[in-house]
């Protein structure tokens, strides 16, 4: 099974198992039923800058951590975006396993040097 096969299963598990607990609950279910949706819309990718992105001291470019989870591995990449949210540098910060305690030790504070 492929890696895209694994996470249709595990949604696909996720999606039954809450559609008993939904009712059991009394939830509402259109606000998980919108979630499910934006899930299938972004292919179920697991994407996503660390915190806020920072401006460069002249304010021309802003710089993020870009976290991508895969199910077998995780790369942070550093991205550097310009006024008009065009990507001008994508440089591997790390890759580890997809465990928040494997990585974890990779996230923090940027800054600018220059």
């Amino acid at each position: 099974m492929n890696d895209q096969q694994k996470k249709q299963v595990t949604f696909d598990l996720l999606r039954k198992g809450l559609d008993k607990v939904i009712p059991e609950k009394g939830w509402d279910s259109d606000s998980f039923e919108q979630a499910f949706l934006k899930v299938i819309e972004g292919d179920m990718r697991n994407e996503w800058f660390w915190r806020k992105l920072i401006s460069s001291p002249d304010r021309r470019l802003k710089a993020g951590l870009y976290i991508v989870h895969e199910v077998t591995f995780v790369i942070g990449y550093l991205i550097v975006i310009d006024k008009s949210d065009q990507e001008v540098l994508r440089i591997e910060a790390f890759w580890d396993r997809p465990n928040e305690w494997a990585y974890a030790q990779h996230l923090g504070k940027i800054q600018w040097l220059s």
